[in-house]
């Protein structure tokens, strides 16, 4: 049996949504914190294939992951889009000159 105080659940649906509004305004990031990285910290992680999942990570030994599907307002094939661009230039940025294939 699992015990859990709906006091820490509900804080940790409130962290996520919070974390959901953040990845709607900004659809490049896929981590989110409110304290940074410290022992017992929610951190968030955005996930899903369509980009829409939340999942809730408390920083410390004992917690385990929680997933909120689709918590995140998103339009699938503009957000897959812009990460593919922003990954794309980003490693024109690291490597400018590409690779000739043999």
């Amino acid at each position: 049996m699992k015990q859990f105080y709906m006091t820490e659940e509900m804080q940790k649906l409130k962290f996520a949504e919070l974390a959901a509004r953040h990845f709607a305004a900004n659809p490049l990031d896929l981590t989110f914190t409110e304290k940074g990285i410290l022992q017992g910290a929610y951190m968030a992680l955005r996930w899903g294939l369509g980009n829409n999942c939340v999942v809730v990570v408390k920083l410390d030994d004992y917690e385990d992951p929680v997933n909120y599907c689709d918590l995140i307002p998103t339009d699938r094939a503009h957000i897959t889009g812009e990460i593919y661009k922003a990954a794309k230039a980003r490693l024109k940025e690291l490597d400018p000159q590409p690779k000739k294939d043999f």
